[in-house]
C-alpha cells in the first residue's frame, strides 16, 4: 500500500509539473507576440527580428511558407518515451522539434527550405535566437523574466505582470 501511495504522489506531482510547464510555455508565447506587435509599432525595421521573439518569428514563418509543389515536410521531433510518460517535457518538445523537406519525385532529403527567401528570413531568426541571455529551455521562467524587464523597459507594459506573479507562485 506505502508503494502506491508513493506512486501515486509522484504521478500528481508529476502532472501539476506538466500543467504549470504547459501553462508557462502559453505566457511566454503570449508575452512573446505582444513583444513583438510593441516593437513593430514602436517603428523597428521589417529586417529585424529580437532575440526574445525570434524564435516566435521562426516558428510563424515555417506555417506561413507554402511549399513549392513536388515537396513535403517531414516533422523530426524528439525521441520520447510516450507523451504521456512523467518525463514528457512539453518546453524539450518544442525548443528540439526539427524540420526537412523531400522532393517527392527524386527523394532527395535537406535541412533547408526549398524556398530560397524563407530560408534567408529562417536563417536569421535563428542567428537572432542565439543572442538571447537565457535560453527558455534551459531556464523557461528565467527567459519569461527576461521578456517581462523587457517589455517594462522598452515598452512600458505591465499587463502581464499578474500572470506572471501566478505562474511563479506555482512553479516554486
Amino acid at each position: 500500500m506505502e508503494r502506491r501511495e508513493k506512486l501515486e504522489k509522484e504521478f500528481v506531482q508529476a502532472r501539476s509539473t506538466a500543467s504549470n510547464e504547459r501553462e508557462a510555455l502559453r505566457i511566454m508565447r503570449r508575452a512573446q507576440k505582444i513583444c513583438r506587435k510593441l516593437d513593430e509599432d514602436a517603428g523597428c525595421p521589417p529586417t529585424f527580428i529580437n532575440p526574445l521573439w525570434a524564435k516566435l518569428e521562426e516558428s510563424d514563418t515555417l506555417k506561413q511558407a507554402r511549399l513549392p509543389d513536388g515537396w513535403e515536410r517531414i516533422t523530426l521531433q524528439p525521441p520520447n518515451n510516450g507523451a504521456a510518460s512523467w518525463g514528457y517535457s512539453a518546453v524539450r518538445t518544442l525548443a528540439q522539434t526539427r524540420y526537412q523537406y523531400r522532393r517527392r519525385d527524386t527523394g532527395e532529403i535537406t535541412d533547408q527550405h526549398p524556398v530560397e527567401e524563407v530560408e534567408v528570413l529562417l536563417a536569421y531568426a535563428r542567428k537572432s535566437a542565439t543572442e538571447n541571455k537565457v535560453d527558455y529551455e534551459v531556464d523557461l521562467l528565467g527567459f519569461i523574466g527576461e521578456l517581462q524587464d523587457y517589455l517594462h523597459d522598452e515598452h512600458q507594459y505591465e499587463d502581464l505582470d499578474d500572470e506572471i506573479k501566478d505562474l511563479e507562485l506555482d512553479c516554486g
